[in-house]
């Protein structure tokens, strides 16, 4: 009899739990209650952790992928590190190259560095966040440099003062703008009517557009003024210009091919073409015409950087002078030069070389072809800062 009260209670009870709506399924969970935050992909982005800070502020903290890239570009590999690391990890806004000479990466006498990567399609929705006060006028560096080629064995010398500066406008950091001037004092020789002055001057308008993760491209062209102040015909100006197209090969070698534009009298264009190779942060070979450069990093403590390095150029220019009897010509100017090199960079504060090297094949033809001549080999002293 108990026995079979009890069996009808545990049938009953089961009959209810399957027949009852409430307890044959649980509750759907409430939707989030928290307003939405902007998402960007995880891909790299132009801005430091607090300007990231800056444009979340107002919509919550930042997406988890956005939180990612930030472990990622700060140098903080977990996951796990908490906002004080991160706020104390080294950041610093992307540049985009510039022309500079072989005695640094950038440095003011017209070397190709590889340029950095990021990526352009993104760049609008990127740059849309970009805080107001970013979006002005913004000064890169600025650029002086001394250099020296003494007589020699011959009694032709050069004194060249190049004076550059690099800007552009934070909502298009793509496009860059170099003003740049050139004094060259000239002594000798005695065999021919060099000017004592040639001035250029002008502005390099490069951009840079990444085309995939692999592919980018950097491009310029730069109207100028090449004359001794007498002739100013059009003689005196020209157009520069430069094409390079890179690919990123693996993550420690970079391909360049492409070509610069001279418009010179005995050089019209060279091509361009080399590879970037760097295998740690020590090492950097840029074997790269008409520009090559192999750098060695012998000091790097708090933010401060020595290098030392060998590097080649090809010297020279043509300018729209006035001879001795009024006529007007063009005079050009070549050479060859082998560096040696030393370097200290001072991150985010300025960087300064000094380089001593060697000169030969030197050359003084004129467009009309009377008084060409050959100085002999000499040396070189060159001083630069930048900031």
């Amino acid at each position: 009899m108990r026995r079979g009260v009890w069996n009808l209670l545990i049938s009953g009870c089961l009959a209810l739990e399957w027949n009852s709506p409430a307890l044959a399924q649980e509750n759907p969970p409430a939707p989030a209650q928290h307003r939405q935050t902007l998402s960007i992909s995880a891909h790299p982005s132009l801005f430091t952790t607090s300007e990231l800070d800056i444009i979340f502020k107002e919509y919550g903290p930042p997406p988890g992928d956005v939180l990612v890239e930030r472990h990622q570009k700060s140098g903080i590999d977990s996951a796990d590190a908490t906002d004080a690391d991160l706020e104390a990890a080294p950041l610093q806004q992307v540049q985009y190259p510039t022309d500079d000479s072989a005695a640094r990466d950038e440095d003011p006498v017209g070397h190709y560095q590889e340029p950095r990567w990021n990526p352009f399609p993104f760049l609008t929705e990127q740059l849309a966040c970009m805080p107001v006060e970013k979006r002005g006028l913004v000064i890169k560096e600025r650029a002086v440099t001394m250099t020296v080629l003494p007589a020699g064995n011959s009694d032709f010398n050069i004194s060249t003062l190049d004076v550059r500066g690099t800007a552009y406008l934070g909502q298009f950091p793509i496009l860059q703008v170099t003003p740049r001037f050139g004094w060259h004092l000239l002594g000798g020789p005695g065999t021919t009517d060099v000017p004592p002055q040639l001035y250029d001057t002008g502005v390099d308008t490069t951009i840079f557009l990444p085309l995939s993760k692999q592919w980018s491209f950097l491009g310029g062209v730069g109207p100028s003024l090449f004359t001794d102040g007498q002739n100013l015909s059009s003689q005196a100006f020209r157009m520069t210009g430069r094409a390079l197209g890179f690919y990123q090969w693996s993550e420690t070698t970079k391909v360049a091919v492409g070509f610069i534009y001279l418009g010179r009298e005995d050089l019209i264009a060279l091509p361009a073409a080399g590879v970037f190779y760097k295998p740690n942060e020590r090492v950097k070979a840029e074997l790269f015409f008409p520009k090559p450069k192999v750098g060695y990093r012998i000091f790097a403590n708090d933010g401060r950087e020595r290098w030392c390095y060998l590097a080649g150029e090809f010297g020279g220019n043509s300018w729209a002078v006035e001879r001795s009897d009024g006529s007007a010509d063009v005079l050009t100017y070549r050479d060859y030069r082998l560096i040696a090199g030393f370097e200290q960079v001072d991150k985010e504060v300025r960087r300064w070389l000094v380089e001593t090297g060697f000169v030969f094949g030197r050359r003084i033809e004129y467009e009309s072809g009377i008084g060409d001549t050959n100085p002999g080999v000499t040396g070189m002293i060159r001083a630069g800062l930048v900031f």
